[in-house]
């Protein structure tokens, strides 16, 4: 987000993006100081502001400043901030509608040990078109699930909340398979330390994990609505 585009913004509108993407504890603890006070008042409440500009952040991280920030703002504006990540986040999401399904062998079945009802993060999409009933796979990543490995897990498990397929996605038919997948981690834009993104990535390489941290910033996976439940 460069000034220009934030000096367009009205007050509401960059509050949230401060609260959702701003990285840097200074910058944001300068803004909450600096910002028109009546522009502050108008949008979060006089109650709230006095709360806010007289809280002392020293010490905090800035994750437990855009929380803290964020606790004190009354509850229409925390829905209406919630709504607005999910709105502007541009990673494929599904809602899981059962837990048990089919293990790798596309044989016997297995728990998964997911949640039913919650949403989680699609990195990509795997059709195995050998298959005589296509075997689809969703790669999931969720933190709660596990920390650094993104997972193929049945499609059949979940119900896709997204129509659209994000920009910047790579569609690939090769091998009797069709991916979905972020382009940063397709063969034609990555150039494999040895044979391919994902094998570097499990390999360690430094190239790849950077890419992976990188891809999962882009795609806003870790600043999520959820977050920021009651």
């Amino acid at each position: 987000m460069t000034t220009t585009n934030m000096e367009t913004m009205n007050f509401k509108d960059e509050l949230f993006y401060r609260l959702w993407k701003e990285k840097d504890k200074a910058t944001f603890e300068q803004w909450i100081y600096s910002s028109n006070s009546v522009d502050f008042e108008n949008c979060v409440g006089d109650k709230s502001y006095l709360e806010i500009i007289s809280e002392n952040y020293s010490g905090l991280t800035i994750k437990q400043l855009r929380h803290l920030v964020f606790d004190k703002l009354n509850q229409t504006l925390k829905e209406e901030f919630k709504k607005h990540i999910r709105t502007n986040q541009i990673v494929l999401k599904a809602t899981c509608i059962k837990t048990t399904g089919l293990d790798y062998d596309g044989k016997s079945e297995r728990n998964w040990e997911l949640k039913v009802g919650k949403e989680y993060y699609i990195l990509g999409i795997s059709v195995d078109l050998k298959k005589s009933a296509n075997q689809i796979g969703f790669q999931i990543f969720d933190p709660s699930y596990s920390e650094t490995t993104p997972y193929f897990i049945p499609a059949e498990l979940f119900e896709i909340n997204d129509k659209i397929v994000p920009p910047n996605y790579s569609i690939t038919v090769a091998d009797n398979a069709l991916q979905l997948d972020p382009m940063e981690f397709v063969d034609k834009t990555y150039a494999a330390v040895e044979y391919s993104f994902w094998e570097d990535y499990f390999d360690d390489h430094e190239k790849a994990v950077k890419i992976f941290k990188a891809t999962i910033e882009r795609l806003d996976i870790e600043l999520d609505s959820e977050e920021y439940g009651e």
